[in-house]
């Protein structure tokens, strides 16, 4: 659409269903989406990745994106080990454990965007670990391409009144404006505002579908939307404020980017920033490989809550592996989704580690006020 020049079109859903509907029939299938559409809803910003593909085939077009997505993991991966501490020969290792995670295959199947994600997380953490901030906020302005997971990370750098990355963010968020408004120009936003609120209201349509989302909101609507809708939100809703409550109070108290504290309380905050979102489908959860692979490199370093650190390292393995896998299939007998226990399960082990970390350096503060001459 925007090649031919109907950007300012983009949300208006009768051009996409044309044009989705000229991508199905050159591939000769009849297959069709539910409700005749699986709409675009993201920001337009987020076109630019894409944009080069527009002259390819589709096939090309997806081979080429799958090139990109792969070398987005590659890169991440890269990135975490080296941030300081983190043991870089691990890479092969780390790199395969990734790639065998089941929702990074189902984004790489399916064509979607979250390895750009798992990216720009980890260029985050990487710039915040080197006291960069001002790098750090624009890579994590780029998650405004799903917006609904960044908002705790306000949340947290707001609280904690670091101006520099927030400035950082608010530079980034400005060209990311910039770059929407030349794709499609100000008639653009506005339906694209229009469309969000309306979007607001889709349950099970148009690629919304509550009950296969792997978050906190997936869950309650499996169990209570039915016959009480108003529970369900009531209780989605409470349970994120309680899990935003102990994220802030993580990251309260002082600031020491690049420590093993430091990695926990970010894997504390990706893991809760999923489970929050109101929107989140599998192959989001490919951004999980950020909390498990910072979890396994800092349990190997010389942490004070060394037995909380090796419990943790084995359930971010059980969760990511079998538990995710195996939700797919128990969520089809009985509304349990495994995937979402198993990520608060990593949320209460995550604190009991820091609340371990710190008992344990109060105990050697104290020990060394108590004998000044050690």
């Amino acid at each position: 659409m925007v090649w031919d020049g109907k950007g300012a079109q983009l949300y208006d859903l009768s051009e996409q269903t044309a044009y989705q509907d000229k991508v199905l029939q050159s591939l000769d299938t009849q297959f069709r989406f539910r409700d005749g559409l699986l709409a675009y809803i993201h920001p337009p910003f987020e076109i630019v990745w894409f944009l080069p593909l527009g002259g390819l085939s589709y096939f090309q077009a997806y081979s080429v994106w799958l090139a990109i997505s792969l070398g987005c993991l590659v890169a991440g991966v890269y990135v975490l080990l080296r941030c300081p501490g983190h043991d870089r020969s691990r890479f092969l290792r780390f790199l395969l454990g990734s790639l065998a995670f089941f929702p990074v295959f189902i984004n790489l199947l399916q064509g979607q965007d979250s390895a750009t994600l798992f990216l720009f997380w980890a260029l985050g953490y990487y710039s915040l670990a080197r006291s960069r901030e001002m790098a750090a906020g624009f890579w994590l302005s780029l998650l405004l391409q799903k917006f609904q997971v960044v908002l705790p990370t306000l949340l947290v750098l707001l609280v904690l009144k670091r101006w520099r990355v927030l400035l950082g963010f608010l530079a980034g968020s400005s060209v990311l404006l910039a770059v929407s408004l030349v794709l499609i120009g100000t008639s653009g936003i506005e339906s694209y505002g229009r469309l969000m609120v309306e979007v607001s209201g889709w349950i099970e349509r148009k690629g919304i579908y509550p009950s296969q989302m792997h978050n906190l909101r997936g869950q309650f609507y499996v169990w209570f939307h039915g016959k009480y809708p108003s529970a369900a939100n009531a209780l989605t809703g409470l349970c994120s404020v309680v899990l935003l409550a102990l994220l802030v109070r993580a990251w309260k108290g002082k600031w020491e980017p690049g420590g093993a504290r430091f990695g926990l309380k970010f894997s504390l905050l990706v893991t809760i920033s999923l489970l929050v979102s109101p929107h989140l489908n599998l192959h989001d959860l490919t951004c999980l490989l950020l909390p498990g692979l910072l979890i396994v490199q800092i349990s190997g370093q010389d942490l004070e809550a060394a037995a909380a650190m090796r419990r943790l390292r084995t359930a971010a393995w059980v969760v990511g592996f079998p538990m995710i896998l195996s939700s797919l299939v128990v969520s089809d007998w009985v509304p349990i989704h495994l995937s979402v226990w198993g990520m608060i399960g990593m949320v209460l082990l995550v604190m009991r580690a820091l609340n371990q970390h710190d008992a344990a350096l109060q105990w050697e503060e104290g020990e060394t006020q108590a004998s000044p001459g050690i």
